[in-house]
């Protein structure tokens, strides 16, 4: 008896003194400069394959948010394990569920990405794009 009271306590000391037993983290996303009101597309990936991937579908992104947004700025709470993940958005403004560019292939809708990176040609990397969670944090989004 004496044996399982020193466990117990032992297990209960460390699991609130080690950060790592505790898996939710909250991760605030802050989207800025939304310039029209439409339907936000926001992907989040935990993988450089998926994320790199031509292939957009749902089953690719850790987790897909779609919303109505207006003009200014727009909050996203998440709840979510430690680890990498990325982040692509765009503002759908004519509602058509696509990202539409131009002729020459570029953005007529809204964008952004994760650590406010942008590719040189296309999409920027995971690699480029990732953030670390492991704690509570808000991060920026700004559009473009």
């Amino acid at each position: 008896m004496l044996k399982l009271l020193f466990y117990l306590s032992f297990v209960i000391f460390f699991w609130e003194k080690d950060p790592s037993f505790y898996k939710d983290y909250n991760l605030k996303i802050i989207i800025s400069n939304i310039k029209y009101s439409g339907k936000i597309y926001f992907a989040l990936y935990d993988s450089a394959e998926n994320f790199n991937s031509p292939d957009e579908s749902v089953d690719k992104m850790k987790l897909a948010i779609r919303e109505m947004v207006q003009v200014g700025k727009h909050e996203i709470n998440l709840k979510l394990d430690e680890g990498y993940y990325g982040i692509k958005i765009y503002v759908d403004k004519n509602l058509n569920e696509k990202f539409d560019t131009n002729f020459f292939g570029l953005p007529k809708e809204q964008f952004g990405f994760s650590n406010n990176v942008m590719g040189l040609v296309g999409p920027p990397t995971f690699e480029k794009s990732m953030i670390y969670v492991s704690r509570n944090k808000t991060i920026n989004i700004i559009l473009r």
